[in-house]
């Protein structure tokens, strides 16, 4: 992302202004390659491990039992995703990373509100529905026999 400042000359501000790019999908393919085999936690595999620990922490918030995440389709989406084509494997790491950038603000939302003594219960409860939902969209992608290129 570029950036660059304006004068605003009515004020005298000076005001930035971020610009983006589009980038070919071949190159952002690239791009989430690279990042995938830079950090720890790139793999989906472990990127799944890694948001259903934080599904269990935000269902002792909200204050619901706790999953068998080793069960059912939970339990059996890495090995979907590996057995998946390459497209559904690249939707299901791009919904991952979309579940990620939701969960960010509502995590900290009700944090925000355990620290002022207020219950979270409710809010975390609706977190909750939109992180279920997802993620069984999620498990869907990478079903076999699921419509798309092959």
């Amino acid at each position: 992302m570029a950036s660059f400042e304006l004068n605003q000359s009515a004020t005298g501000e000076r005001i930035s202004v971020a610009v983006m790019s589009a980038l070919p999908p071949s190159q952002i393919r690239a791009m989430r390659a690279a990042s995938r085999t830079e950090t720890g936690t790139g793999s989906l595999a472990q990127r799944w491990r890694d948001l259903n620990e934080t599904a269990a922490r935000l269902a002792a918030i909200a204050e619901l039992a706790p999953e068998r995440g080793d069960e059912g389709a939970i339990g059996a989406f890495p090995g979907l995703a590996e057995g998946a084509c390459e497209w559904q494997r690249e939707l299901a790491f791009q919904a991952l990373e979309d579940i990620e950038a939701m969960l960010r603000p509502g995590l900290a939302a009700l944090s925000v509100l355990a620290e002022r003594g207020q219950d979270a219960r409710v809010p975390a409860q609706t977190l909750w529905r939109e992180l279920h939902e997802a993620r069984e969209t999620m498990i869907a992608v990478v079903r076999p026999g699921e419509p798309g290129p092959h």
